[in-house]
């Protein structure tokens, strides 16, 4: 009995792995759930900065030549507000990439949100005719926004899903217990790296699709 509902286990997770994004989010959103919040408006009080990091570490004795490594990295630091047409001023902080914006051009930040949850996805700039993404990967709007779980939540969950499986398995041998357990925790980050996979794609196509359609407006009807 406890082999059968160990493989029921494992086959709903290999549909689900076959399933991708379409398959059960297990109390996390859902992609067609994250909504998009444009901010058109005209930059003012715009500044940057850069913050330096040094770091170094060295070898040898105290009697012997020493040999010292230093190393440097620098982020950029971007402030500025959207003036929208109401003349309320949006304070955007960037950090981490440099994109040219500078005071009186007219620009587009689109956020995307679900629920109380929002994060900053691109900005168009309308007077450079360009965007610029504000993440590192589409799937990491989507793990900040709740949609996706993080790399420690994944396999928080594949652990789980390997003990429950080799639980069931394990009533009948503690092999086939520990084998189980195995396969099922495997299969439930494969199904987690696939859908994360897939939702990003989705993300990135729509936010392309969005900053095409944003660039062909005029800047302060968009």
């Amino acid at each position: 009995m406890g082999l059968i509902l160990a493989v029921i286990v494992i086959v709903v997770i290999v549909l689900a792995v076959r399933g991708g994004k379409n398959s059960f989010s297990l109390g996390f959103g859902n992609v067609d759930s994250i909504r998009s919040h444009m901010i058109t408006g005209t930059v003012t009080g715009s500044k940057k900065f850069s913050e330096t990091h040094v770091s170094g570490s060295g070898t040898g004795s105290g009697y012997g030549p020493v040999s010292m490594s230093v190393t440097s990295s620098s982020t950029v630091h971007q402030e500025f507000f959207i003036r929208d047409k109401e003349s309320v001023d949006h304070p955007i902080k960037i950090w981490g990439l440099d994109i040219p914006v500078a005071d009186g051009q007219q620009v587009t930040l689109s956020r995307s949100e679900i629920g109380e949850r929002s994060r900053p996805a691109y900005l168009i700039n309308h007077s450079a005719r360009r965007g610029w993404p504000l993440y590192t990967t589409p799937s990491q709007v989507a793990i900040e926004l709740g949609v996706l779980p993080g790399t420690a939540m994944l396999y928080a969950k594949a652990a789980g899903v390997g003990v429950l499986a080799g639980w069931l398995a394990g009533s009948l041998a503690i092999f086939s217990g520990l084998i189980t357990g195995l396969i099922a925790a495997i299969s439930w980050v494969v199904f987690e790296l696939r859908r994360r996979s897939s939702v990003g794609r989705e993300l990135k196509v729509r936010y392309l699709e969005e900053e095409k359609a944003t660039l062909a407006k005029p800047a302060m009807s968009a």
